[in-house]
């Protein structure tokens, strides 16, 4: 249900967007039933009007005008054809598909709700003309300080005991029908607050279906205006339950395309391959973009670079202009200069770098549970006036950090410093990063990152004597504390000996058993099905062919589609 309500509402709003493509456009200026009921082109003995081209336009015509850049002309054109492929497509579809009478319940309440959400806007107007507080259902939520982490939610599951890939099904919102819901909507069953505005507000609304209503040469009674309305909505959420059960049956029955995705990873490994082992330099230039982009092949596997996670607490403008007044005192104007790093090792220089440095608070929100538990051992304090927040020095931060992100494994370790990263970093390109941030060890390759985190990371690594994956540390930089987490080394998921030789039964189970960074629920098989789009590819190739055997058919039965282009040639001209 929700995912067919989501798209219907995308639907609604789309007019909007048609106005704002043909305003002067001179379907906008006619507004007598004759012009709307004008028949534009029939399919058989199937016809469709005027109107109807112009709500298709509206809900997804308008697309090929601002988003493929088509002529207004050949836009309508396209939409004539469109419309005419979802008639017949929507016909198969009705053979196939039952809608049974819990559903059409839970429909007729889904368009009640929208009703009455149309009358809310009205209501709201009403209410700021008249000076009155706006009523809202829920409080504004403040802005957090820092950006929320995106939930993934994964498309398919893999079985380890059948060594099978199934698609998960979306959870569907449950519809509650009151008993006592009438068969029509009608005033006595709309939402009262203050009966003053409220009776204003269905005033307008009953004004508004009826301007509707007389521009379409329809009846404009109070009564007849309503049903109309309830009809019409009615009918547009029936069509898009019909094709969500479609699509639904579809994918029940057609497997997840499982040899794609190991096609497609084995492709990019072997390639990858080939050209990191001609180029290094290429290699690397691909690691520095390796946070938003997988890469398949590492030559010198798990030698070469260490994914990281990390949590940046800012220095204050007030500590940066000192550090910088600080550094042009000891001739250091960078934090990637070797000699500039053995200036900082002056300990006059370090001991007023401390000085100006020890002082960095940052500010957060967090929940109470954790506040309560945590706050008085890591002496969080509350910040007056703003609820669930609070401030604490980088040092205790770092010690809550470490004491907090424990675990037996490293994926344990890492879900638990990300949970924090959402909490204290100030970084806001790693928040939400699709992998990790990577620092090479060999530190003959220039550091895309500033030298302090960079060496601080490759300190953290067994190849340099560190304690390796789920290690961590505080480093300073001119940006503020960064709190840096070895998040594993980056290796080869296949050895380059085995890539033509492992069976299609061990790779899935590699790629579905490893994930894009230890703490995600995103592993590499999704992310790769995911990139390929695989299911949209099925479902629309499925219903080409539907479409393409439906015109078959029209012509083999010498059903005729016929176009009366003088009748709507006045859309583009």
């Amino acid at each position: 249900m929700k995912k067919f309500i989501k798209k219907f509402l995308t639907a609604m709003c789309a007019l909007v967007l048609c106005v704002l493509c043909f305003t002067g456009c001179s379907w906008l200026k006619i507004d007598n039933s004759k012009y709307y009921n004008e028949v534009v082109v029939t399919v058989g003995d199937k016809e469709f009007t005027k109107k109807d081209l112009v709500e298709a336009f509206s809900n997804y015509g308008y697309q090929y005008y601002q988003s493929y850049g088509y002529s207004l002309e050949k836009s309508v054109n396209q939409t004539i054809e469109s419309m005419i492929d979802r008639q017949l497509l929507m016909d198969v579809v009705k053979e196939e598909i039952t809608i049974n009478d819990t559903e059409k319940r839970e429909l007729k309440k889904q368009v009640f709700d929208y009703m009455q959400d149309s009358i809310n806007t009205f209501e709201t107007k009403v209410r700021k003309e008249w000076d009155m507080e706006v009523e809202t259902k829920e409080e504004t939520k403040a802005e957090s300080l820092r950006t929320s982490e995106e939930a993934y939610t994964p498309k398919t599951k893999y079985d380890v005991e059948t060594k099978q890939v199934t698609r998960i099904e979306d959870k569907e919102d449950k519809v509650i029908v009151p008993d006592d819901m009438p068969e029509h909507f009608s005033k006595s069953y709309r939402t009262i607050t203050d009966k003053k505005v409220s009776d204003e507000a269905w005033t307008r609304y009953i004004k508004s279906l009826q301007d509707l209503a007389k521009s379409e040469g329809r009846d404009t009674s109070e009564d007849k205006v309503l049903r109309f309305e309830e009809d019409r909505l009615y009918s547009l959420m029936l069509n898009n339950l019909y094709l969500e059960k479609y699509e639904k049956a579809f994918f029940e029955r057609t497997p997840v395309d499982v040899e794609s995705v190991l096609t497609y990873f084995k492709e990019q490994y072997k390639s990858q391959l080939e050209t990191y082992k001609a180029s290094e330099s290429l290699y690397h230039k691909a690691m520095e973009e390796a946070s938003k982009n997988y890469i398949y092949y590492h030559a010198n596997s798990g030698n070469e670079y260490v994914n990281v996670k990390h949590i940046l607490i800012n220095f204050s403008d007030e500590q940066k202009a000192q550090i910088k007044t600080l550094d042009s005192l000891y001739g250091i104007t960078s934090d990637n200069s070797e000699e500039d790093e053995q200036r900082k090792q002056n300990k006059d220089y370090q001991t007023q770098l401390k000085r100006i440095i020890n002082s960095t608070t940052s500010t957060f929100e967090m929940s109470e549970d954790m506040y309560k538990t945590y706050g008085a051992r890591f002496n969080f304090q509350k910040v007056a006036g703003k609820d669930n927040t609070y401030t604490a020095y980088a040092q205790d931060i770092y010690n809550f950090v470490k004491y907090y992100a424990d675990g037996v494994n490293l994926r344990q370790k890492s879900s638990k410093f990300n949970e924090l990263v959402y909490i204290f970093n100030d970084d806001s390109g790693f928040m939400n990063s699709e992998f990790d941030y990577v620092v090479n060890l060999d530190t003959d390759i220039t550091d895309k990152m500033v030298k302090p985190f960079a060496d601080g990371v490759r300190a953290l690594d067994k190849s340099n004597g560190g304690e390796g994956a789920g290690s961590m540390d505080m480093i300073v930089s001119t940006y503020g504390y960064h709190i840096i987490f070895h998040d594993g080394n980056a290796e080869n998921l296949v050895d380059e000996n085995n890539i033509d030789s492992i069976t299609d039964e061990n790779l899935l189970y590699i790629l579905s058993t490893t994930y894009t960074t230890p703490d995600s629920n995103k592993t590499i098989f999704n992310y790769i099905y995911d990139k390929l789009n695989l299911d949209n590819n099925l479902y629309n190739n499925m219903t080409t062919e539907v479409v393409k055997n439906e015109r078959t058919k029209l012509k083999e039965n010498n059903i005729v589609i016929t176009y009366y282009e003088k009748r709507y040639e006045d859309l583009w001209k």
